[in-house]
């Protein structure tokens, strides 16, 4: 599945911050996956301004990533929690074209 910087960041805030054993196993799993490495913090000039992440749009790409099943339940799943909410915004919806809800 390819993910752009934007999408990756989002990803983190939707992801759960308790559960299961198996849950926070498969938590660390696509944290590690998705996590920017130092290199691309450099490569993108990603950086932290007035409280959001900021990077250069120019070198914004989409990076390709093994996303499991149960990996891809969790992220679904806190779009459905923001969802129920009432609490998407805008900017989260490039993340339900690659993990829709039903």
């Amino acid at each position: 599945m390819k993910l752009n910087i934007l999408q990756r960041i989002l990803i983190f805030s939707v992801l759960p911050k308790e559960g299961t054993l198996l849950t926070m196993k498969t938590l660390k799993g696509l944290k590690d996956k998705i996590t920017f490495s130092e290199d691309e913090v450099k490569e993108y000039e990603i950086r932290i301004e007035e409280n959001s992440y900021r990077w250069n749009p120019e070198k914004d790409v989409e990076v390709d990533f093994d996303i499991t099943d149960g990996e891809s339940e969790l992220v679904t799943a806190g779009l459905k929690e923001l969802d129920s909410q009432e609490k998407l915004m805008e900017q989260h919806l490039s993340l339900f074209e690659l993990f829709p809800i039903e």
